[in-house]
């Protein structure tokens, strides 16, 4: 089964280039950067496994098969929906930490909404909406109808 191999690299790819694009001693030469840049990256991978669990939810047989069936595969994008939500999460957190650098009210107002820029409002917006979502879908049982 070549599924799970095919997602380990397509999640490493964007780490590589990611980490050509800028020497890692100036990404981590201060708190502040070493903070930013975690952030940036759990972003990123975050990002790429949304976009690996919206493939996987396509039911083409051609990904089927890579992972040995349907329910397989339906495994994997349910595995793989968790750990982007962890992966999420140090995303908001390492950025928040950054801004203790400053101060801890900057740091306080990256969680919340309607606080700063629209940017990150809608950012937080979402992953609220992200971590409520997660929660159903783990913890609560729907008919299937």
């Amino acid at each position: 089964m070549l599924g799970w191999p095919i997602l380990i690299v397509l999640i490493g790819l964007p780490i590589v280039i990611w980490l050509g694009m800028t020497p890692l001693s100036a990404r981590f030469s201060t708190p502040y950067l070493t903070l930013t840049n975690i952030g940036r990256l759990s972003g990123i991978i975050a990002a790429v496994l949304f976009c690996l669990n919206i493939i996987l939810t396509s039911r083409l047989r051609w990904i089927e098969s890579l992972f040995g069936g349907l329910n397989k595969m339906y495994i994997a994008h349910h595995l793989i929906g968790g750990f982007a939500l962890c992966i999420l999460l140090v995303h908001p957190m390492m950025l928040s930490l950054r801004q203790t650098t400053v101060s801890a009210h900057d740091a306080a107002l990256v969680l919340l909404p309607f606080t700063t820029n629209w940017a990150t409002t809608f950012g937080v917006l979402a992953l609220w909406l992200f971590i409520l979502l997660m929660v159903i879908t783990f913890y609560i049982k729907l008919p299937y109808h």
